[in-house]
C-alpha cells in the first residue's frame, strides 16, 4: 500500500468514526442511512437504480453520510467523499462504456502496438490488459473528439464506436457531461487536489453537484451514466 493510498484510508477511518460520533450527538442534522436511500431512490428511476451494484449503492450511502459530517467540520480534507463518488462513476464507465467498446474493437478492428502517447498506450492496455478508462483519459477521448482533433489509431476507434452508438454520443458528447467533467477537470480535483489531500469543502460541494447534483437534478454524471443501461448489450 502506497503513503497516499494509506493517507487516504486513515482518512475514510477517520470520517466514518465520526460518522457515528455525530450519529450520537447531532442525530437530527445527519441523514440516516434509510434516509439517504430514500434520497437515492427517488432522485434515480427504478429502472435506473438497476444500474447500481450493492457496491455502488454503499459507496454512494457513504459518500453522502461523509458529506454530511464534512458539513459539521468544514475544515477536514474532502478526499475521501470524493472518492467514493469517484468509484461509482468508474464503475458506470466499466460497465456502460468499457465493456462496449473492447468488445466492439476485438470484434472489428486489429490491434497493432499502440504509437508513443499516453492515451494510445491506456486504450492498448484498456483492450489487452482490461485496464480501466479512467476519468482524465475519457475526458481527453471526449474532448478530442468534440474540438474534432486529428487522433492516433486507438482514438479513431473511439471516435467511430461513438458514430455507430448514437445514444452514447449523445450522452457523452451532446449532455452536460463534458461540461462537468471538463470543470472537475480544470479544477485539478480528481488528480492533484485529491491526491494531495486538499479538497476543501468548497470544492467538495461543487465536485457534489457535478457527481450527483445534491440528488436532484437529473443531468449529474452519475445520472446521465446510470440511463446507459437502456443500450447495454
Amino acid at each position: 500500500m502506497t503513503t497516499l493510498e494509506q493517507k487516504l484510508k486513515h482518512a475514510q477511518q477517520w470520517m466514518l468514526r465520526e460518522v457515528l460520533e455525530q450519529k450520537k450527538h447531532l442525530w437530527e442534522s445527519l441523514r440516516s442511512e434509510e434516509s439517504i436511500t430514500e434520497d437515492l431512490q427517488n432522485y434515480f428511476p427504478p429502472e435506473v437504480c438497476m444500474s447500481f451494484s450493492d457496491t455502488d449503492i454503499k459507496e454512494l450511502i457513504w459518500s453522502e453520510l461523509l458529506y454530511d459530517v464534512q458539513s459539521e467540520h468544514p475544515d477536514i480534507d474532502g478526499s475521501a467523499i470524493i472518492l467514493w463518488y469517484q468509484k461509482v462513476f468508474d464503475n458506470l464507465v466499466e460497465k456502460y462504456i468499457t465493456k462496449a467498446l473492447r468488445k466492439y474493437i476485438k470484434h472489428q478492428w486489429r490491434l497493432p502496438s499502440p504509437q508513443n502517447t499516453p492515451l494510445e498506450k491506456s486504450l492498448f492496455q484498456l483492450i489487452e490488459k482490461w485496464f480501466i478508462l479512467s476519468s482524465g483519459r475519457l475526458y481527453e477521448l471526449i474532448k478530442n473528439n468534440k474540438n474534432n482533433t486529428q487522433t492516433h489509431y486507438y482514438e479513431s476507434i473511439f471516435r467511430d464506436f461513438l458514430e455507430k452508438n448514437a445514444y452514447e454520443k449523445k450522452s457523452l458528447l451532446e449532455s452536460d457531461f463534458f461540461l462537468h467533467l471538463d470543470w472537475l477537470q480544470r479544477k485539478k480535483i480528481l488528480w492533484e487536489k485529491r491526491h494531495s489531500g486538499i479538497v476543501s469543502r468548497v470544492d467538495t460541494e461543487f465536485a457534489r453537484q457535478k457527481y450527483i447534483w445534491e440528488v436532484k437534478e437529473k443531468n449529474s454524471l452519475l445520472y446521465i451514466l446510470a440511463n446507459l443501461w437502456s443500450v447495454e448489450g
